[in-house]
């Protein structure tokens, strides 16, 4: 973990970092649900569908034992997917859309981000 720690030094970095591992950032943004706020505070606008596209291919393999070529199955979990993803985006999309919504997330990250620092200052860490 730690080298891995080394390389992040932006909020872009971590976001690299989490794509890279398979870690969604995307749920409930509107929510401002825990790390999908950080696409709002870098302005990220990636669509993550590649990402998503990979982990459906490899849900799909393992759970029907590499059993894909039936036409009607691909078809439907692609759209099942599809429907995710953009449900995903839209999510995230109202809230840069919606001034209210932007203007609570920008205060819960600076909220988050004090908190965040005196815990580390706790440690010991020189922030």
């Amino acid at each position: 973990m730690l080298p891995y720690l080394n390389q992040i030094i932006t909020l872009n970095d971590y976001i690299g970092y989490c794509r890279q591992m398979k870690i969604s950032l995307l749920k409930n943004a509107e929510q401002m649900w825990g790390d999908s706020i950080l696409l709002l505070k870098t302005n990220n606008h990636d669509n993550f569908i590649d990402d998503y596209n990979k982990i459906c291919a490899l849900l799909l393999r393992e759970q029907y034992n590499n059993n894909t070529n039936d036409p009607d199955f691909i078809r439907t979990k692609k759209i099942y997917y599809d429907a995710i993803v953009v449900e995903i985006a839209q999510s995230r999309d109202r809230v840069y859309n919606d001034n209210g919504l932007y203007e609570q997330a920008m205060e819960l990250t600076e909220k988050r981000k004090k908190h965040n620092s005196a815990i580390l200052k706790s440690y010991g860490f020189d922030i």
